[in-house]
């Protein structure tokens, strides 16, 4: 299996693991052991805008096969709290993202509910170290884009919006094809903005971009737009 050099050799991810008990069930959330500096979600008009540095980019490629990996659990990216990208403090609305399984049947009207606890009830952090192998991390020719058209593919990934989070649901194979997009914008977007043209805040002199669709069901579902913009923070 290729990896094109997105992401050559096994990759180790510090994160947090907290376990929240709700209705009789353990929920066990994963988020990245650090604060997100560079990493943005917003949900516009028409579509959803990640909008990544070179790091964080590699870090949210991680976390979504973290996700593709983690059948029981919820993968948490608090993005709503990070720093907002230059020119972008107009448009749309931050939110967080949610990832888990479909077989896992989380509620969005549930996640309000496990985060306050988390929040606010300071249930255990777990500080632990997830590898994960190069060998994930798929490119174009890996992928069987005729089979995802066929009325029977279930490997699809659903949307829904509550509580200022956008939540990500699917299998595994989902989860694994998407990742791409964050590891592309963090080994291409830097090559785009060291041709040395200035930065202007909406302009596309160095804009790099790459979108996922093809898992969504069009019916109701956004395009996810992912944006790489060197570090605006430190």
């Amino acid at each position: 299996m290729a990896v094109n050099g997105m992401w050559p050799g096994d990759r180790r991810v510090r994160i947090v693991v907290q376990r929240v008990r709700l209705g009789g069930r353990e929920y066990r959330v994963i988020s990245p052991a650090r604060p997100l500096k560079n990493a943005s979600l917003r949900q516009m008009d028409r579509y959803f805008s990640f909008t990544v540095d070179r790091p964080e980019g590699r870090l949210m490629g991680a976390l979504w096969l973290l996700a593709a990996r983690s059948q029981r659990s919820v993968v948490y990216l608090p993005t709503r709290t990070a720093p907002c990208p230059p020119g972008l403090e107009d448009d749309g609305v931050a939110v967080d993202l949610v990832m888990s399984h479909h077989s896992l049947q989380l509620r969005p009207a549930q996640w309000k509910r496990i985060r306050q606890r988390i929040s606010r009830g300071n249930p255990p952090r777990d500080l632990r170290t997830a590898r994960l192998p190069a060998s994930d991390v798929l490119v174009e020719e890996d992928i069987d884009f005729d089979a995802l058209d066929h009325a029977e593919n279930r490997d699809l990934l659903r949307q829904h919006v509550y509580g200022e989070t956008l939540f990500m649901t699917g299998s595994t194979s989902a989860f694994r094809r998407q990742a791409r997009h964050f590891f592309d914008a963090a080994k291409t977007g830097p090559k785009v903005a060291a041709r040395g043209y200035p930065y202007f805040p909406g302009g596309c002199n160095y804009h790099y971009c790459t979108v996922f669709d093809d898992d969504l069901p069009e019916a109701d579902q956004q395009l996810v737009h992912v944006e790489y913009l060197p570090s605006w923070t430190r």
